[in-house]
């Protein structure tokens, strides 16, 4: 998920990554579909993950995409690892 954008005179450019620290493959189905069942009845779904700001300039060899790169010369990326909330995530995802 990208906000913002350089090229129309946006400041800040923020990409947003999230890390789950399940895998898919473990998470109970039955669980995701209650979960998708309550989303459509409007409630809204909480979940729990740390994050962090990883802020590099132009000339750092790891930025790869040019979408991030602020008129600044900064590339900014939030990171947030998942804790809690995977079957959440993935009903809201699917």
């Amino acid at each position: 998920m990208t906000w913002g954008n350089p090229e129309e005179g946006d400041y800040a450019c923020v990409k947003q990554l999230i890390f789950p620290m399940q895998l898919i493959e473990n998470l109970d189905m039955e669980r995701v579909a209650f979960y998708q069942r309550q989303m459509a009845d409007g409630v809204i779904p909480t979940v729990l993950s740390v994050g962090r700001i990883d802020f590099r300039t132009t000339c750092n060899r790891f930025v790869q995409d040019e979408s991030v790169v602020l008129k600044s010369g900064c590339a900014i990326t939030l990171q947030s690892f998942l804790i809690d909330g995977h079957h959440k995530l993935y009903a809201a995802g699917n």
